[in-house]
């Protein structure tokens, strides 16, 4: 009996794994996609076509393209982020976070501290293993170190560098709460470069072992201060805070990196991070984050998305605008027979949605049937049990 809970226990979890990275996604703007298999093959895709994030998906923050199923055809397509979005999603990231760069705080702690290089090993200890995976031998890791980029934006959360051996993860982060001075995501999936979290990439930054290894869905909480980012994981407590983050740009980002690497720099252009007070922890001046911020912090934006939240449907007023019979129920596949006929280029988003609806239904279904099942096992073992403490 315990071996058939056991078993049971892990066909359940096994089946809500399967859907829960499964994310549905939809074009927001006509646009050109090429095929994963073969970059040569293109496909032109509409307004409100519908595609699937799911586990063999990719993606690529540094050149803003994500791959995504198309349901037609079962074929991967690599997309411009810009160009897709969650089904159904709204919410919309202040620019003030996701047009700047956000590096830990420490960066900035290493520009007024003597013996820059030691105090960086203390801090990233991993550079101490560093190997040299390039064919330029002269190579060093004080050449390759990079700065640990931290990226926002509507529903992904990335983390770069431009080392040649460590990769930072990507993960689509879909928005749960937001206001001026917090933001919770809710990380749906996790990647680094190229793999997924559960492959076995040995140029990942160990530091980023907690992200990738960690169960989704989970949180990560943005504590907004001012031009700081409090970052922690699920909830927030010193024991889940991840890391501090400043607000940067790409230029000054590169001339602290170069200052940390002993190269040719300039930081006369430097702006120092202040608090939401106006204080700051490297000069005495008082000057509210505004000021200094590429942009201000916005209030709350949703965007709003023509289609997204209905379903098209055809009564037979309509059908009776053209030589058409009216239409019978969904359930009657001559429905889909005259859908066809008459209106092709809307049978296949009315199709999919259709189909998509029966999918959660009949899951649903799979899944409230498993659990009862379960519980009626746990019921019926325990009634064992008492039997035979009554009988003895």
């Amino acid at each position: 009996m315990k071996k058939i809970i056991t078993i049971f226990l892990l066909f359940l979890n096994v089946l809500l794994s399967l859907h829960a990275e499964d994310i549905n996604f939809i074009v927001t703007n006509n646009c050109l996609a090429k095929s994963c298999e073969n970059g040569n093959n293109k496909k032109n895709f509409k307004k409100n076509d519908k595609l699937i994030f799911t586990y063999e998906s990719l993606l690529d923050y540094y050149n803003f393209e994500i791959s995504l199923k198309n349901p037609k055809d079962g074929n991967w397509y690599v997309f411009s982020k810009n160009s897709v979005k969650p089904y159904n999603y709204r919410n919309k990231l202040s620019t003030s976070i996701s047009k700047n760069i956000w590096i830990p705080s420490y960066y900035y702690d290493l520009l007024t501290t003597d013996g820059k290089l030691t105090e960086l090993l203390k801090l990233e200890p991993f550079w101490n293993e560093w190997e040299n995976y390039t064919d330029n031998e002269s190579l060093t890791w004080e050449d390759d170190f990079a700065i640990q980029r931290y990226f926002f934006d509507d529903y992904t959360f990335s983390i770069k560098t431009n080392a040649t051996r460590w990769i930072g993860p990507d993960s689509i982060a879909l928005i749960k709460e937001i206001s001026s001075d917090k933001i919770v995501y809710e990380i749906q999936a996790v990647f680094t470069g190229i793999y997924r979290k559960k492959s076995d990439n040995l140029y990942n930054y160990p530091y980023f072992k907690t992200l990738l290894t960690k169960h989704t869905p989970f949180y990560i909480i943005l504590a907004i201060d001012g031009d700081y980012i409090k970052l922690y994981i699920n909830e927030v407590s010193e024991k889940n805070l991840f890391q501090t983050l400043i607000r940067t740009n790409p230029k000054l980002c590169n001339q602290i990196e170069k200052y940390i690497k002993s190269d040719v720099y300039d930081l006369s252009d430097i702006v120092w991070p202040h608090h939401a007070d106006g204080t700051s922890e490297y000069e005495d001046t008082i000057r509210y984050p505004e000021q200094i911020a590429i942009e201000e912090l916005e209030q709350t934006e949703v965007e709003e998305y023509d289609n997204t939240d209905e379903e098209t449907t055809y009564s037979d007023s309509q059908a009776d605008n053209i030589d058409c019979p009216p239409f019978p129920s969904k359930e009657d596949s001559k429905y889909w027979d005259i859908l066809e006929q008459y209106y092709p280029e809307d049978y296949e988003k009315l199709r999919f949605e259709y189909l998509q609806k029966r999918t959660k239904v009949i899951n649903t279904v799979v899944i409230s049937c498993s659990i009862i099942f379960g519980i009626i096992i746990i019921i019926a073992v325990v009634f064992t049990i008492i039997r035979k403490q009554r009988t003895k």
